[in-house]
């Protein structure tokens, strides 16, 4: 007997069977899944196809803005693309993209954006209509490169933080809304932090298991990786850029509307998936 699809999105009754999806391909904790679900998960962003009214494929929409010429766009980061196994290669995430599509055009969004979970998914989302707009590369620096710093850091909420970004004038950027920031950033063992040196600049990093990252630098790029070495206490942590030559395809996007496409767009502060 065939199967039969179709395309909509969840109600409550719903939710479990999401977080074990979530959790049989990504691998996440609970804590870490219940997070999301709770902070920025919303049934009408998040676009399912089901089978006998079962979630077999899904994908979810977080609310975003792209700043063009220090102009805001409404967009929508595309996270958490996940497809049971025994329903993979049916075409459900065509569906879903589809219908997410169609959605955020009604909506008036006009960028749809993505980080691919590994380099092999970028020519999966250009059949979609996705092409390269960021770009990064990491490196790692070590604590004896850097002097020991001893100057008063500044923390900063997120919200403040994104003022900050903003003002620094790097264009085209990506920024997420509060609510995703703190979904990805505060889950149980991860510490995501914003903060600022006064006349030197500002940065964010993660400290994971005792691995940290920096995902943005504004500003004196060693003034402010010496503060962190000096914050987080460890010899070695790595570093996220986009300015640098050769910096490799990073995230995806579509326009919606017309709006401008680039190729060196800035989206720091995310995850793949």
């Amino acid at each position: 007997m065939q199967k039969s699809f179709s395309t909509g999105h969840p109600n409550s009754e719903h939710i479990p069977a999401l977080k074990k999806l979530w959790a049989e391909v990504f691998g996440d904790s609970l804590e870490v899944i219940n997070n999301f679900f709770e902070k920025t998960a919303k049934p009408e962003n998040t676009v399912c196809v089901f089978c006998d009214n079962e979630p077999v494929s899904v994908l979810y929409a977080v609310k975003s803005e792209i700043y063009v010429d220090s102009k805001p766009k409404s967009a929508y980061y595309i996270y958490a693309v996940c497809t049971r196994a025994d329903y993979r290669g049916k075409g459900l995430m065509a569906k879903a993209m589809a219908f997410l599509e169609e959605l955020a055009r009604k909506r008036g969004v006009s960028y749809l954006f993505l980080v691919p979970a590994q380099s092999s998914l970028f020519n999966m989302y250009e059949k979609f209509g996705f092409r390269v707009g960021f770009k990064r590369n990491k490196r790692v620096v070590t604590k004896t490169d850097y002097y020991i710093f001893d100057g008063e850091v500044q923390s900063l909420s997120f919200g403040e933080y994104k003022k900050q970004r903003l003002l620094f004038g790097t264009a085209p950027q990506a920024v997420l809304c509060e609510d995703g920031f703190n979904s990805f950033y505060k889950p149980v063992g991860c510490e995501m932090n914003c903060f600022a040196v006064k006349n030197k600049g500002f940065a964010v990093y993660e400290k994971e298991n005792g691995i940290v990252s920096v995902f943005e630098v504004f500003g004196d790029k060693n003034e402010l990786l010496s503060a962190i070495f000096r914050i987080t206490e460890v010899n070695e942590i790595s570093v996220y850029e986009n300015e640098i030559c050769g910096a490799e395809p990073y995230g995806m996007i579509k326009s919606l509307d017309g709006s401008p496409l680039f190729d060196n767009g800035f989206f720091g502060v995310s995850y793949g998936g």
